[in-house]
């Protein structure tokens, strides 16, 4: 976890240093705790955070005993842990415009307002992220939310590997969204910092030696700040530009000389509770209009999820066809 800077509150405020007086050094201890438990824990899965939610306590006691450690945040107000649940972005009334899409709708909950914070800080200090999970997660959501909070300071390329994805492709995608000021120098164009919005990143096609290309290009870049000009071979050195990636689990694995630039995030599957919470508040919206209707909506919710995690444990078998 980057804290290069001075750290942010929950909303994104600058820390005010000067106004801190004897509350400072608590929030520095407060702050690290949160930093290590984010750096060491942030690519766990949810069974292995909770055992190093454990060693975390031992650590540091003043964590709240309901849930885990991951389930909280610093706040500087209370000096102390503040669930994700009191964030602010949760007390507002949810409401969608009129029309809007069903896929469209984002209701926000305690998995993308945590996530969000995380990778907001890690952007604002400059650093590559990946985000990792299973299918369904919302880490493009999330990536995407990201993107939008700095659309004023950054410009955005996004880029969908696949296994057809070459590192041509990638070069000539990126080097097309930039300003060449020189033969051998390029920068974002405005003066802004480029987030580079990759999809799908274990996605390129290995070739015979097990290094997939795409990457490879990626990954000189960082160690290095340039790649090579495909027509005069010269050196073009390439400056404010980051990695914002997301990949999924189950798919070809890339090197870990690349993944040990990357700052890694695993995006757990949303809890039941996140689950009930989306539908009914969504289902509540629609049937704003309709309060016979609308008495029903949890029910429904409650149904519908009992009816999907049966099948989803059921085998099928030739006798049930």
């Amino acid at each position: 976890m980057c804290i290069r800077d001075s750290p942010a509150t929950s909303e994104g405020i600058p820390y005010p240093t000067a106004q801190a007086g004897e509350s400072y050094l608590p929030h520095v201890r407060l702050v690290a705790t949160f930093a290590l438990l984010w750096t060491a824990g942030g690519s766990l899965t949810e069974d292995s955070r909770r055992k190093f939610d454990v060693a975390i306590r031992e650590m540091d006691p003043s964590f709240p005993a309901a849930e885990t450690s991951f389930e909280y945040f610093v706040d500087f107000r209370s000096h102390g842990w503040k669930h994700f649940d009191e964030h602010g972005d949760l007390q507002r009334p949810f409401h969608a415009e009129e029309g809007t899409p069903y896929h469209k709708i984002i209701v926000p909950t305690v998995d993308t307002v945590r996530y969000q914070y995380l990778v907001n800080q890690l952007v604002r200090n400059k650093a590559h992220v990946v985000l990792v999970g299973n299918t369904g997660t919302g880490k493009s959501l999330i990536a995407n939310m990201v993107t939008q909070n700095f659309s004023k300071s950054h410009v955005t390329t996004q880029l969908n590997f696949s296994a057809q994805t070459s590192a041509r492709n990638v070069q000539e995608i990126i080097e097309g969204k930039m300003e060449h000021k020189s033969k051998k120098l390029c920068s974002p164009p405005g003066g802004r910092r480029m987030v580079c919005l990759i999809e799908d990143l274990n996605m390129p096609a290995k070739e015979i030696f097990g290094a997939q290309p795409p990457l490879e290009l990626l990954r000189q870049w960082m160690d290095n700040g340039y790649w090579y000009d495909r027509t005069t071979r010269s050196r073009r050195q390439v400056n404010e530009m980051q990695l914002l990636c997301c990949m999924t689990f189950g798919r070809p694995d890339i090197t870990p000389r690349f993944m040990s630039k990357l700052n890694m995030l695993n995006v757990t599957f949303p809890s039941e509770n996140v689950i009930t919470k989306i539908f009914s508040t969504i289902l509540n919206w629609r049937f704003g209009r309709f309060p016979d209707l609308a008495n029903y909506c949890d029910v429904l919710v409650k149904g519908t999820l009992q009816v999907y995690t049966c099948l989803l444990y059921t085998s099928p078998s030739p006798r049930d066809s």
